[in-house]
C-alpha cells in the first residue's frame, strides 16, 4: 500500500460527483462539489426556495508529517476554501475537507482530533463553513480525523482496504 495507490483510489471515489484535478508538490489533488436544490410551486418559473451546498477537498501527501507541515496544510486549505466560497441568501453550507496522506507522522492525535474551524456568514443567514480533517498514517494503517471529518472515515478506510 502506497500513498499513490491510496490517492488514486480516493480520486476514483470522488470523480463520480466531484470535479477533480491533480497538482504537483505536497498539495497533490483538489476536488470540488456543488449542489443546488430547489422547490417550485406549480411551474419552474415560481421558485419557493433554493439551497446550495459545496465541498472543497484538498489532498496533501507527505513521506513524513510533522506539526509544521500539518499547520501549513490546514492554513492553506482554509485560505483557498474561503476564497472559493461565495455566501448569499441561498448558500446553506460549504465544507472545507482536508485529507493528508502520510507514510508516518509525528503529529499528536489530540492535535488532529481537536483541530476545528467554522465560520458563519451574516449570522448563518448566508450559510456557514466547517473544516473536515482526515490524516492517514499508512505505516500504522490508521485514519485519524476531527469530529466533522468522522463522517468521511469510512470512505478513506475503504480506499485503504482496497490495497491491504
Amino acid at each position: 500500500m502506497s500513498r499513490d495507490s491510496i490517492l488514486n483510489s480516493l480520486l476514483q471515489a470522488y470523480e463520480a460527483y466531484f470535479d477533480t484535478e491533480r497538482n504537483d508538490g505536497t498539495l497533490v489533488a483538489k476536488a470540488k462539489y456543488h449542489s443546488r436544490t430547489e422547490k417550485f410551486i406549480l411551474s419552474k418559473s415560481v421558485e419557493l426556495w433554493g439551497v446550495e451546498t459545496n465541498d472543497y477537498v484538498f489532498i496533501f501527501s507527505f513521506s513524513f508529517l510533522d506539526s509544521e507541515h500539518f499547520a501549513e496544510c490546514i492554513q492553506t486549505s482554509i485560505d483557498n476554501g474561503l476564497q472559493q466560497i461565495k455566501p448569499h441568501k441561498e448558500h446553506m453550507c460549504s465544507y472545507i475537507t482536508v485529507i493528508i496522506l502520510s507514510d508516518d507522522a509525528s503529529v499528536d492525535e489530540k492535535e488532529i482530533k481537536s483541530c476545528r474551524f467554522s465560520k458563519n456568514f451574516l449570522l448563518t443567514l448566508h450559510g456557514w463553513t466547517v473544516l473536515r480533517l482526515l490524516v492517514v498514517n499508512i505505516n500504522k494503517h490508521k485514519v485519524i480525523c476531527n469530529r466533522a471529518g468522522n463522517e468521511l472515515r469510512s470512505l478513506v478506510t475503504s480506499c485503504m482496504e482496497d490495497f491491504s
